[in-house]
């Protein structure tokens, strides 16, 4: 799934909300084990004045391409870990040049490319150069707490955030800019993936529930999404969700079939499978 570009930052006047400042922590993640009593005490949304203007900020979601350590899935269907990370890296460019055509279009908009394990790996380098984005390194013990510090941290800029992995090629400038539009109705929003998962998601509020006790790496997880979206209603926490249509994302070697019979998306696998 992630030098500096300036930043426009939209801030509400005092009184603020609890941890409406760019310098406090981000609110924890609640306990998966927790009641939902005390799940639903987390901190008051970050609320924008409505004459200050609600500044769109992508991110992107990316592991550095190790050989073996990206795309492990894929190693056999490609005959070698080199092979899997390059055509990482080929996924993780194509997904920037969809961010960039979107950002072109979108007054006010910018792209971050959130990295993992860090920002060190000469290829984000390149990226960031190629692409003029910033660089930000993932942090939090698991892929929830990841992109909840992501996601939250632009919240209390008072950015809109919607964030995307690099594994789902279909994922256009349109699919973004139908999720920032969807925000504007909904408190979070999603794009499902055909295996379960999801790749992309967007809140227009903070609700870290949406992002703790979900068994991720299964086929669970955008129903487990769902349900933790139905108890914070229960509470009397409004949790619309707006979902854009599924796609397929980039696993398996079913998935890298269908890539390849893509005629706009074939070139992404051309010349690495045996």
């Amino acid at each position: 799934m992630p030098l500096e570009t300036q930043q426009r930052v939209a801030r509400a006047p005092a009184p603020a909300p609890a941890f409406a400042s760019a310098d406090a922590p981000a609110p924890a993640l609640p306990s998966a084990t927790a009641p939902a009593a005390a799940q639903a005490q987390v901190p008051a949304p970050v609320m924008v004045p409505p004459s200050l203007p609600v500044l769109p900020v992508l991110q992107v979601f990316a592991r550095a391409p190790v050989p073996g350590q990206c795309k492990t899935r894929l190693i056999r269907a490609v005959g070698t870990a080199a092979a899997a990370a390059e055509l990482h890296q080929r996924l993780v460019r194509h997904c920037l040049r969809a961010a960039d055509a979107w950002q072109r279009a979108t007054p006010r908009a910018r792209v971050e490319l959130w990295c993992a394990p860090d920002i060190d790996h000469p290829f984000f380098a390149a990226c960031a150069r190629d692409f003029n984005i910033a660089l930000k390194p993932q942090t939090g013990t698991d892929l929830g707490a990841r992109m909840w510090l992501a996601l939250c941290g632009a919240l209390v800029r008072g950015e809109r955030p919607v964030l995307i992995g690099t594994d789902c090629p279909w994922l256009t400038g349109d699919s973004i800019s139908a999720a920032f539009a969807a925000l504007d109705g909904a408190a979070a929003v999603f794009a499902p993936a055909h295996d379960g998962g999801y790749v992309l998601t967007g809140l227009a509020r903070a609700m870290p529930e949406l992002f703790a006790g979900i068994p991720w790496s299964t086929g669970n997880v955008m129903t487990a999404t769902r349900q933790a979206a139905s108890r914070l209603n229960r509470v009397g926490r409004p949790a619309r969700l707006a979902e854009l249509p599924a796609l397929h994302d980039i696993d398996t070697p079913a998935d890298l079939a269908r890539l390849q019979r893509d005629p706009q998306l074939a070139h992404l696998i051309e010349g690495l499978t045996p």
